[in-house]
C-alpha cells in the first residue's frame, strides 16, 4: 500500500475495517472455499503465490489488500455458514456486504496502482450484486476489467513480451476470465454479450497456462488444510468425526470417500490414543467407541486404499505397547508428516513406556 496516503484517509479506511482480518479458522475456511468454488471458474491469480504469504503471515511475503478483500469475499458466498456464524455474522448476506464494501473502499480510494491486480479484484467483485439504484454492479465491475485490460495489452500474445513465463500465464487466463464472466452474466441477466462477440481477440490457450499439480509444501502441506484448532473445537471434532464416518459406513458410503478421509482420520486417531495415554493408560467407554469407529472404517477403506491398510496396522501396535506381534511398530513418514511435532513426540514416548488399554 502507498505510504504517501493522507492522515484523515487512513483514519477512514481505519473506520471501514480495510485493515481488518479474519481470524485464523474463518481466513483458512475462506481460503478453502476460495481453492475449491471460485478459482476453477475464474482462476484470475497464481494460487502459489498468493496462500504462500497469507498463509505465512509473516509480514515478509505481502500480497495486495484490495485482492485479499477480494479473494475473501468471493469465497463467502461458498463457505459452510457455521463458519459464519462462529466468527460472528448472523447471516451470510451481512458476511459478504462487509467482505464487498472492504474492497469497495480501497478500490474507490485509488489504493491499488497495479492494473493486472486491479482486474484480478475486480473479476472477484462480479459475485456482487448490488441494488438497482447502485450502479456498481457486476456489469459495472466487469465494464472496468475490460478498460483495464484493454489498456494494458491484454488481448495481445503475451508470449512476445519480456515478461515472466508465470505471469505470461497469468495474462492468458485474465483475458478468458473476461470473456467466460462475461458470457456467464450474459445468461444470468438474460442480455447479450458485452465484449465475448469478438472471439478473435481472444489469445490461444492451453493446460500449460494453468497451475495444474501440486501445491508448495507450505500452501499444500496437512498443517494448513487442518490448521491443528482451538482445544474445545478440536475436541468437537474428535468427539463427532469418527461418529459420522461410521454413520456413512453403516450405510455403504465409506467407500465413495477420498484418500484424504484417511489423513483427516490421523490426528483424531492420534489425539484419542494420547488422552488415553494422559488418563494412565485407562480409555473410557466413550473414547474407546469413538476410537473403534475410526478403526473400523479404517478398515472399510483398506479395500480400496493401501494408505489406510498402513495407519490401521500403526494404531493397532500401538494399542499395544508400540508392538505387533514380537516387533516394535515404527511410525511411517506418511503419517508422520500429519501430526505436529507434538504428537510426534508424544508418541515416541508412548513408545518407550509401553501403552496398553484398559477399558
Amino acid at each position: 500500500m502507498s505510504e504517501d496516503i493522507p492522515e484523515e484517509d487512513m483514519e477512514y479506511l481505519e473506520f471501514k475495517g480495510v485493515f481488518r482480518v479474519p481470524d485464523t479458522i474463518l481466513r483458512h475456511e475462506l481460503l478453502k472455499a476460495f481453492v475449491e468454488s471460485v478459482y476453477p471458474f475464474l482462476p484470475v491469480l497464481d494460487l502459489e503465490s498468493f496462500l504462500l504469504p497469507v498463509i505465512s503471515n509473516d509480514g515478509v511475503q505481502t500480497v495486495s489488500l484490495l485482492l485479499f478483500h477480494a479473494v475473501m469475499f468471493s469465497a463467502t458466498a461458498f463457505v459452510q455458514l457455521k463458519h459464519l456464524h462462529n466468527a460472528g455474522y448472523e447471516t451470510r448476506k451481512e458476511a459478504r456486504e462487509q467482505f464487498y464494501l472492504r474492497a469497495r473502499t480501497l478500490y474507490d480510494f485509488d489504493i491499488e496502482k497495479d492494473r493486472v491486480v486491479l482486474i484480478q479484484a475486480l473479476l472477484l467483485m462480479t459475485y456482487w450484486h448490488e441494488t438497482p439504484d447502485n450502479p456498481k454492479d457486476s456489469q459495472y465491475w466487469l465494464n472496468v476489467c475490460w478498460s483495464l485490460g484493454a489498456s494494458i495489452g491484454l488481448d495481445c500474445d503475451p508470449s512476445t513480451s519480456p515478461m515472466n513465463p508465470q505471469l505470461q500465464k497469468v495474462w492468458k487466463r485474465l483475458w478468458w476470465c473476461l470473456y467466460t464472466r462475461d458470457t456467464l452474466l450474459a445468461q444470468n441477466l438474460r442480455r447479450p454479450l458485452c465484449y465475448g462477440n469478438d472471439k478473435n481477440r481472444l489469445p490461444l490457450i492451453s493446460l500449460e497456462e494453468f497451475n495444474i499439480g501440486t501445491l508448495h509444501r507450505e500452501a499444500g502441506s496437512p498443517r494448513f488444510q487442518g490448521l491443528s484448532l482451538p482445544r474445545a473445537q478440536y475436541g468437537q471434532v474428535i468427539c463427532e468425526m469418527p461418529s459420522i464416518l461410521q454413520d456413512l459406513n453403516q450405510l455403504g458410503l465409506v467407500q465413495y470417500l477420498p484418500t484424504s478421509t484417511v489423513a483427516l482420520l490421523v490426528p483424531v486417531l492420534a489425539r484419542l490414543v494420547l488422552d488415553f495415554k494422559a488418563n494412565n493408560g485407562c480409555m473410557g467407554i466413550e473414547t474407546f467407541e469413538r476410537f473403534y469407529q475410526g478403526m473400523q472404517v479404517l478398515g472399510t477403506l483398506g479395500d480400496i486404499y493401501s494408505f489406510a491398510v498402513t495407519v490401521r496396522r500403526f494404531f493397532e501396535g500401538t494399542l499395544h505397547g508400540g508392538k505387533q506381534g514380537s516387533s516394535y511398530v515404527s511410525m511411517p513418514s506418511a503419517i508422520r508428516n500429519l501430526l505436529t511435532k507434538k504428537e510426534q513426540d508424544a508418541f515416541a514416548t508412548s513408545e518407550l513406556t509401553g501403552v496398553r488399554g484398559n477399558i
